[in-house]
């Protein structure tokens, strides 16, 4: 019997870095790079932790500490996404899911792509980046975690983490947008 009948059906950690389920997993993300590689997807992720020197948004100089693309290309449907109107123009709602991320990430790795535990005056946040394809301007989508990063590996070969929108994307350029874009990273 192998290792896996003798324990209720898990994999003992050796066991499971050689199992199907590993293989195919590497399968699944070659294939959802291919996608990207052959420009079928607009966009890349990235994971991005920012901090402001006077402590809270806005206030003092702003400092990207970590900018991690998060490989291959997740998705993330905007279908659930609606615009509201509001006294100061349109903003966005709903809450998506952020799915086809790597079953290849540790779990150590997913809780750095998505961190909890910052320092005072810093912000995480997941932004998605719009290529700018078809004459338009690239676009800059900011979104805050919602749940915990979960792993789906029997049914779909992949870790889904829940978002939501952030009212504050920054500009093309990755300034924030209060100084119209113009501020240095």
């Amino acid at each position: 019997m192998s290792g896996g009948a003798q324990n209720g059906g898990g994999l003992e950690p050796w066991e499971a870095d050689r199992s199907l389920g590993d293989e195919l997993s590497e399968v699944v993300d070659d294939a959802q790079q291919l996608v990207a590689d052959l420009g079928l997807r607009p966009y890349r992720v990235f994971s991005v932790v920012e901090q402001w020197s006077g402590g809270t948004r806005g206030r003092g100089t702003l400092a990207i500490v970590r900018e991690l693309e998060i490989t291959p290309p997740p998705v993330l449907s905007m279908r659930s996404l609606r615009r509201d109107m509001k006294s100061a123009g349109v903003v966005e709602r709903g809450e998506l899911t952020l799915e086809r991320i790597s079953p290849r990430y540790t779990e150590e790795e997913i809780r750095s792509l998505f961190p909890t535990n910052l320092d005072a005056g810093q912000y995480a946040y997941i932004e998605q980046r719009w290529d700018g394809r078809n004459g338009g301007d690239p676009q800059r989508r900011r979104f805050t975690i919602s749940s915990v990063p979960f792993l789906e590996i029997p049914r779909r070969f992949q870790w889904s983490v829940r978002v939501k929108p952030q009212d504050d994307p920054r500009g093309s350029n990755g300034a924030p947008k209060e100084d119209g874009g113009r501020a240095q990273r």
